[in-house]
This record gives structure tokens, sequence and C-alpha cells, in this order.
């Protein structure tokens, strides 16, 4: 089954208002995966990128 989640003008913003607050230490992309996350109330993601494990409240999972 394929879901697609498209960002709205307000996730953008979000994602504007996470860059900031994490000074630019969280890239832009990732930030827009964070709003996506708030969004669905997702506290675990599958990654590599250690950034992830600057954000509080969330489980980074692929951790090496």
């Amino acid at each position: 089954m394929d879901i697609f989640d498209f960002l709205t003008k307000d996730d953008y913003k979000g994602a504007c208002v996470l860059f900031r607050y994490y000074g630019g230490s969280i890239n832009f992309a990732d930030c827009t995966i964070l709003q996506s996350m708030q969004n669905h109330e997702i506290t675990r993601i599958a990654s590599f990128d250690k950034d992830f494990d600057k954000v509080k409240g969330i489980q980074r999972i692929g951790k090496i």
C-alpha cells in the first residue's frame, strides 16, 4: 500500500520554525520530515542520520 504525505504551506512554515529552532544544525529537508512526523504523531524514525538524535521526543532506529 502506497501512502503519500503532501506538505502544505503551513507544514513548510512549521519546518522553517524547526530549522530556526535547531539553529540550522538540522537541515531543512530533515525539518520537513520532522514536521510530517509531528502531523502524524510519529515518534520513531528508521535512519542512519545522527541529526535526528538532537530531537527530543523521537527515537532513531538504525544507530550504528
